[in-house]
This record gives structure tokens, C-alpha cells and sequence, in this order.
């Protein structure tokens, strides 16, 4: 993206619902944020956790990941 003129202020990884049953969802987490880490020329926010109260009511769920300490460093790096 930042090659073809659009700003990319942060890369965002987040966590899918299913990843906390993999066996090996910690390690790949660790390993891809790493990596992602090493080789981008932005700051990596995350993992966000997967908020499951968003699919029950999605103005609570908004909240809660609004608090999330990630989310507010991304609010702190876009402000």
C-alpha cells in the first residue's frame, strides 16, 4: 500500500475466535508477530483478542475493546 501512495500508519493483527482452540496458536502468534515486527516499517498493534460479547450486543463488545491497551496505542498513534 505504502508503494502506491496510501499511508499506513500500523499494522493490526487480531485473533480469531477459532485460534484459541489450536494447539498451536500461541507459537504462531509469537512467530508471526515477530516476524511481522522484523520486517515492517510501521508499528505492529496486537494481538487484539477476539471480544466475544460483540456478537451478543455489539455496543458493549465496542466498548470493551475500545479499552483494550492495544487500541489505545493505535488511538495514540493516529491522533
Amino acid at each position: 500500500l505504502q508503494q502506491t501512495g496510501i499511508p499506513v500508519p500500523a499494522v493490526v493483527m487480531n485473533e480469531p475466535s477459532s485460534a484459541k482452540n489450536l494447539p498451536m496458536a500461541a507459537l504462531q502468534r509469537t512467530s508471526s508477530l515477530e516476524l511481522i515486527q522484523e520486517f515492517a516499517k510501521v508499528p505492529v498493534i496486537g494481538p487484539l483478542g477476539y471480544e466475544e460479547t460483540i456478537e451478543s450486543d455489539w455496543q458493549k463488545g465496542i466498548r470493551q475493546l475500545a479499552n483494550h491497551a492495544e487500541i489505545q496505542r493505535l488511538i495514540r498513534l493516529l491522533e
